[in-house]
């Protein structure tokens, strides 16, 4: 579904824009690309980007593998919003950092599971 297309009608005949939901969950393709499991339509990483500045948050899996690969795409969105100034080494020492410092937690399931 398209939220940004997507309005309940009112019995006075206005329109309400549906919200949009709290977090994106996407998946990523061999090739990088992105595709938001709720919506079902590719993602761009404008889009991804307009997203973060917006606070919006996401959650990334590896289709084939399903294991999460957030912080590679969030290293992704930051380089393509950086361009040519930032290099990728920076980048990955950045990733890096982060993950280090976001706690891990056990037992928690996969929320996409690749087709089989």
């Amino acid at each position: 579904m398209d939220h940004a297309n997507s309005a309940v009608p009112h019995g006075d005949g206005t329109l309400s824009r549906l919200p949009e939901p709290s977090e994106r969950v996407l998946t990523r393709g061999r090739q990088g690309d992105l595709y938001d499991t709720h919506e079902q339509d590719r993602v761009t990483l404008d889009q991804l980007v307009r997203d973060l500045r917006a606070e919006r948050q996401f959650r990334a899996y590896d289709h084939d593998t399903g294991q999460d690969c957030t912080y590679q795409v969030l290293g992704d969105a930051l380089a393509h919003a950086l361009g040519g100034s930032v290099g990728r080494i920076a980048l990955e020492a950045l990733v890096q950092s982060i993950k280090a410092a976001v706690p891990r937690q056990e037992g928690t399931r996969r929320l996409w599971q690749p087709d089989t």
